[in-house]
């Protein structure tokens, strides 16, 4: 009986976790560079030089490999793109 109890208290510490994501909840529209159909770009509030910038998805994926092609190929023509202005 407690093995289940514990699991059930796992599966909603998991729900929080991802209900509580810094990306979703915490970047307001006026801070966003440029914004695409899959993904948007700020300034990182703790950079690690100047001009650091993060390129977040509007969606979650736990690894680069998850990404479909159209998404990934969206994703280069955005560093591209910032590298180049």
């Amino acid at each position: 009986m407690k093995k289940s109890n514990n699991i059930i208290k796992y599966k909603i510490l998991i729900n929080v976790v991802i209900y509580m994501c810094i990306f979703c909840e915490g970047i307001s529209e006026n801070q966003k560079l440029l914004e695409t159909q899959y993904f948007y770009v700020v300034y990182d509030i703790d950079p690690i030089q100047y001009g650091h910038l993060l390129i977040i998805s509007n969606n979650h994926f736990e690894d680069i490999r998850d990404l479909e092609e159209d998404v990934c190929l969206e994703l280069f023509k955005i560093e591209k793109y910032l590298i180049s202005n």
